[in-house]
């Protein structure tokens, strides 16, 4: 035997323990994002991972192609408001976890007498 393979191993590294403030800390990117669940009328939901500063046009598309759906056939809803495809989820006033509800247009409206 080599006296390379009689050598100690070297002494482990110590633990690393890390609060959650440092682990804000070493990953910023964890605040720039909110996860968003997109309900639809059947109660079927789609959860959605966006940063704050985003177009929700990102999300919506992204749940258009999830459902194979066209774009403009959906409503998309906070807390009764309809929301735009050009506002990011700071605008809007979205928070983590928040819900969006999704409706289908209505067509028509006319009252047949």
């Amino acid at each position: 035997m080599s006296d390379a393979a009689m050598d100690p191993l070297p002494n482990p590294p110590p633990p690393v323990v890390k609060t959650e403030q440092a682990e804000k800390n070493n990953n910023p990117s964890s605040s720039n994002h909110i996860t968003l669940r997109v309900k639809d009328q059947n109660q079927n939901e789609v959860y959605f991972r966006i940063k704050k500063s985003a177009p929700l046009k990102m999300l919506m598309d992204g749940y258009c192609v999830k459902n194979r759906v066209e774009f403009n056939t959906f409503a998309f809803l906070f807390d009764g408001k309809n929301l735009r495809s050009d506002q990011t989820p700071e605008e809007a006033g979205l928070e983590d976890n928040d819900e969006i509800d999704v409706f289908d247009h209505q067509l028509g409206g006319c009252i047949v007498g």
